[in-house]
């Protein structure tokens, strides 16, 4: 089982795709977490940093519909390892999306 000391690191990607009306829209997102540390409470405090893609195509009535986009965020959360609870968390995150 992976444990969650100060420095400890791992990534994920996730893929979800979804219709804006007539234009399928795929989302992929690079995730990158890191222990930031522990506090007194036994909290753990972890830090993700994540870029994304975003496509898209589609048609509106006759006219072809293309989404582009990119996006980055950073998130901290204090999660409770021993009840797997999110405890409390903020952050924030930009898009920038391309609709033709």
């Amino acid at each position: 089982a992976p444990t969650l000391t100060p420095g400890a690191r791992w990534r994920d990607t996730t893929v979800a795709a979804t219709c804006a009306g007539p234009v399928l829209v795929v989302v992929q997102t690079e995730s990158r977490y890191e222990v930031a540390g522990i506090d007194g409470d036994g909290s753990v405090r972890v830090v993700r940093r994540s870029t994304s893609t975003v496509r898209g195509a589609g048609a509106a009535g006759v006219r072809p519909v293309q989404v582009a986009g990119t996006g980055s965020a950073t998130w901290r959360y204090r999660v409770d390892p021993a009840a797997g609870d999110l405890r409390d968390g903020d952050g924030e995150s930009r898009t920038l999306l391309t609709v033709t």
